[in-house]
């Protein structure tokens, strides 16, 4: 952990002496009990380092264009996966708690407070979980949208919003949501069928990657912004040339968008686990 002192356009990175009790409030706050972080992003940052190895500081300087707010709605999720990113596989279903209108309200209404006095003009949410499209969590998103509304008015500022799903709950009713609110769909595939099914865990022990891929073309044929979310690990990186081969090779027939009328390769994000 380290200690980390900001300004508008810089960040100080010093030695690792921080215990957890606080976050600059440029960067946001963690909320332990509603589980919100708020993070500062830019599309384009310009970096100025000065490394000292005798005290084990950085400096680095950065043009934010954007506030990133990232809201976990609820713990609960759908699958269990092993190293999940937000600890949901260490949460049984029946214990997962998920976020109340009354905190999210206050929360967006702060968030937008601080980045209009801070000068940012541009937010992303991104909406996530544990699953947020499961019941509780979905009613939820719906609620926000008119609060985001009144905010996004009241401050003058451009909102965009996004929903890291794994894509099991999505359905008609969920995909004219999505475009009626202009909301863009994330959804995680971790590798080809066999892969997917053995490294991702649902709760049910049901086979997901078909009605995931199933899906995942309902909604890019829709309309809706929706791009596909593909975590590295050692368990899947040897098989990502067949990964790239269902997403981007149009010719083969293996190509996840052959049986929708897709005909260009599927916007897809990379991160390594």
């Amino acid at each position: 952990m380290v200690k980390t002192s900001v300004s508008t356009d810089s960040i100080l990175i010093r030695k690792p002496n921080y215990m957890g009790s606080e976050l600059p409030e440029v960067l946001g706050i963690y909320d332990p009990i509603s589980s919100v972080l708020y993070s500062l992003k830019d599309e384009e940052q310009v970096f100025s380092e000065r490394f000292s190895f005798d005290d084990y500081s950085a400096y680095i300087e950065q043009i934010f264009d954007k506030v990133e707010v990232y809201v976990k709605l609820t713990e609960g999720c759908n699958y269990a996966c092993f190293g999940c990113a937000t600890a949901c596989d260490r949460i049984s279903f029946g214990k997962a708690r998920t976020m109340d209108i009354d905190a999210l309200q206050f929360l967006l209404q702060q968030v937008y407070r601080s980045t209009h006095e801070k000068g940012f003009t541009k937010i992303n949410i991104k909406w996530g979980g544990g699953e947020p499209l499961l019941g509780a969590s979905y009613n939820l998103l719906k609620m926000a949208q008119d609060i985001v509304k009144e905010v996004s008015a009241k401050y003058k500022i451009e909102t965009t919003q996004t929903v890291l799903t794994n894509g099991v709950f999505i359905d008609p009713e969920k995909i004219v949501f999505f475009k009626r609110n202009s909301i863009r769909v994330s959804v995680s595939l971790w590798g080809t069928k066999d892969v997917h099914d053995f490294i991702r865990q649902p709760r049910n022990n049901r086979e997901s990657f078909d009605i995931v891929v199933k899906n995942i073309c309902e909604t890019y044929v829709s309309g809706v912004v929706c791009t596909v979310n593909h975590v590295i690990t050692t368990q899947n990186a040897k098989y990502f040339k067949d990964f790239i081969e269902l997403m981007w090779n149009v010719e083969s027939t293996k190509f996840i968008g052959k049986n929708h009328g897709i005909e260009e390769p599927l916007p897809v994000y990379f991160a390594i686990h």
